[in-house]
């Protein structure tokens, strides 16, 4: 099987069919114990997903990204931290693989919005989206969006700066309220 991505070494080459046998063995050994339709199996698929993507094996990388995405919504809601960071891998594989800026933008778009809503907009994730969206709006020539988008990463930074003199870490409060199928993790475990 030959690897598209010129840009890595054979040694990196080597590990990435290392790594893609391995997601292989864990996403089968998931499908065959827990079904398709399982968060486990979901994650499974997006991580064999990221090595296709780094490879440039865009079928099959489009193909599990939307697989994982669709269980996702399906088990845990459209509004889960898990949707929102397949969301993003499927912004960032429209935007740097397919140069597919309209469907870059709807996934990146989606995934800010997830996040907004679970979490404000001071959430520490909220920093790299912003910055892979300035860089999308920049490739695809549209400084408008791109600086709309810088406007609100100096936002962010600005709440980061508070969050910091106000004696918290940006990015520690928000681990108590991930979610899990809509529910926080810590309701989720005592109730499940």
């Amino acid at each position: 099987q030959m690897y598209a991505y010129e840009e890595v070494g054979e040694k990196k080459i080597e590990l990435f069919k290392q790594t893609e046998k391995l997601f292989l063995f864990c996403l089968e050994t998931c499908k065959d114990c827990l079904g398709e339709y399982n968060p486990l199996t979901a994650g499974y698929m997006q991580n064999l997903g990221m090595v296709y993507h780094y490879t440039h094996q865009n079928t099959a990388c489009e193909d599990l990204f939307q697989r994982s995405l669709n269980i996702k919504i399906a088990l845990l809601g459209p509004d889960d931290d898990g949707v929102a960071i397949t969301h993003y891998n499927l912004g960032t594989f429209y935007d740097d693989n397919m140069q597919d800026y309209v469907k870059a933008e709807e996934h990146y778009l989606e995934s800010v919005r997830i996040v907004l809503k679970l979490h404000g907009p001071g959430h520490s994730i909220l920093g790299l989206r912003y910055g892979s969206m300035i860089l999308m709006y920049e490739e695809s020539g549209n400084e408008e969006k791109a600086g709309q988008y810088e406007e609100r990463k100096e936002e962010w930074t600005q709440l980061q700066k508070k969050k910091e003199e106000n004696g918290g870490e940006p990015g520690v409060q928000e681990q108590s309220h991930l979610t899990f199928g809509g529910k926080e993790i810590a309701e989720f475990c005592v109730n499940n």
